[in-house]
């Protein structure tokens, strides 16, 4: 017989609770670091392509 989400946890002991209320903050911990990760590359992804502009500016002024 399958149950609802609610009555899953319903019937879940408080240790289970426990459990997936702390698998929950870890899952949450983890994307929070993948969003600064992410916001990381794109900074980095910017500023590289910046000196790339810049380096074949350089290069168009010294040929």
């Amino acid at each position: 017989m399958l149950h609802e989400p609610e009555q899953t946890i319903a019937l879940c002991s408080d240790a289970t609770k426990r459990f997936l209320l702390a698998a929950k903050h870890a899952e949450i911990t983890v994307l929070e670091q993948l969003s600064s990760n992410c916001r990381i590359v794109i900074a980095v992804r910017e500023l590289i392509h910046e000196l790339q502009k810049e380096r074949g500016a350089s290069n168009i002024f010294l040929a």
